[in-house]
């Protein structure tokens, strides 16, 4: 098992793909290699910025198969805090996704989404 944390920021309306973060902190490219697919088991989201009260997100993670979009995961909701999610069954991704900051207002935060997981 190979254990991987993915970063990625995501401004108002943008798709946007996750970086890995290597030990010491620096990012590489992250892609599924075929064969090796990539369980999520913890999600976190947070704003980019320090805003007072609450504020509304909607990040959605979206899977690409061959000529098509999967939406895989959703949150919509008004928070002021991180959303921390755990996923006792891991979700399993087995081709290309990305993220999505869903809100089109452009005065809205950017997110900051991190996936930990591993490949096996």
């Amino acid at each position: 098992m190979n254990r991987i944390a993915l970063v990625a920021t995501a401004a108002p309306g943008t798709e946007v793909d996750l970086l890995q973060v290597n030990p010491d902190g620096t990012q590489k490219s992250f892609s599924v290699t075929a064969g090796h697919p990539f369980i999520v088991t913890d999600i976190s989201i947070q704003r980019e910025t320090v805003l007072p009260g609450p504020t509304l997100f909607a990040v959605n993670i979206t899977q690409t198969p061959p000529d098509t979009h999967e939406l895989r995961w959703a949150f919509v909701g008004s928070i002021s805090q991180n959303v921390e999610r755990s996923f006792s069954t891991g979700m399993v991704f087995s081709t290309p996704f990305f993220v999505q900051n869903a809100i089109e207002d452009p005065s809205a935060p950017a997110v900051i989404v991190r996936l930990w997981g591993f490949t096996e």
